[in-house]
């Protein structure tokens, strides 16, 4: 297994994962934008092993590029991930952008047609939303989006308006392959807050950086299921991660 540095890995995997954003232009690229966005990262010693992104939408965050290392599936690091994200999310401002002392855990929401993260998602206290007909849509077609708020459904569209056009640019099948399922995708939504106890707690030391929780997964945590077990992350203050916003 070769050295891979987050930028190059993330180029690699985005390009080969169909249901997520597509990757920038080049490894600096992405680390730069990894910069000013909100994340967490595992990592191996050689590579990193999952990732995955929260995106402010419309004062809520959406959890989003949840992605897994194909070497390193089933091993649950899905579902640290998760973790990870709502937990910075439940306590840091920063995450939301609101002022010190006035933070309320927001509304956390992600669209996936994964079975697998499903279940992660349903673990860590989500709830599926069923497609409904609202009167934002004029009653006239259901769409499970049409629980979100206003205010989020209006940031959502723009976003998914701005990522259709690249794609179109840049990469027309993975386009192709959204827009063809986009009525695959299920809406689950949470407060972040409180998180299930943990069975059994994670072991591997953390470390932080570029504002969020990002815990380093060695081998020798990933050789077999049951030894995989990563501390939790410490929640000292962190530099704000939107500057150049």
């Amino acid at each position: 297994m070769e050295h891979e540095g987050t930028g190059e890995w993330l180029q690699r995997v985005l390009r080969q994962e169909t249901d997520v954003r597509p990757p920038r232009k080049s490894p600096e690229s992405e680390e730069q934008y990894l910069i000013r966005t909100a994340h967490v990262t595992l990592y191996g010693e050689k590579r990193p092993a999952g990732h995955c992104e929260l995106r402010r939408c419309g004062g809520a965050l959406e959890l989003c590029t949840v992605i897994v290392d194909s070497e390193k599936r089933g091993i649950g690091l899905s579902h640290e991930l998760i973790r990870l994200s709502l937990e910075r999310a439940s306590q840091d401002p920063i995450v939301t952008g609101q002022r010190l002392g006035e933070h309320v855990a927001p509304l956390v929401f992600i669209f996936t047609r994964s079975a697998a993260l499903a279940t992660s998602l349903t673990k860590a206290g989500f709830k599926i939303q069923p497609a409904r007909r609202r009167a934002s849509r004029l009653f006239l077609w259901r769409s499970a989006s049409a629980n979100l708020p206003l205010r989020i459904q209006f940031g959502l569209a723009f976003e998914r308006f701005t990522r259709t056009v690249t794609m179109l640019f840049r990469d027309r099948p993975k386009a192709k392959q959204q827009l063809g399922h986009v009525s695959d995708y299920h809406l689950f939504t949470r407060i972040a807050g409180p998180l299930p106890e943990r069975e059994e707690p994670m072991t591997t030391e953390g470390i932080v950086a570029l504002g969020m929780n990002v815990v380093r997964v060695t081998e020798k945590d990933l050789e077999n299921e049951e030894s995989v077990k990563i501390k939790h992350a410490t929640t000292e203050k962190t530099a704000a991660w939107d500057e150049g916003e």
